[in-house]
């Protein structure tokens, strides 16, 4: 069996959230790790964990995705 692709979802909506983990749930070869409704919270949980996908919000209130990514 081959190892999953564990994701990080970055989100502040959560109806894209849902969105998002909906995808994520269908495909077989993708794990949810964590949800994250901002990049602050995002940052802090990358300190104690990894994922090998991060799908990251550009447009959120306390720092931007391309701020956070940068």
């Amino acid at each position: 069996m081959s190892q999953k692709i564990k994701c990080l979802i970055v989100e502040d909506e959560p109806p894209a959230m849902q969105l998002m983990e909906t995808y994520i749930q269908k495909l077989p070869v993708l794990e949810l790790a964590g949800k994250c409704y901002d990049a602050l919270e995002a940052m802090d949980w990358l300190k104690k964990q990894t994922a090998d996908v991060i799908f990251l919000d550009i447009n959120m209130p306390s720092l931007t995705g391309l701020e956070m990514a940068g």
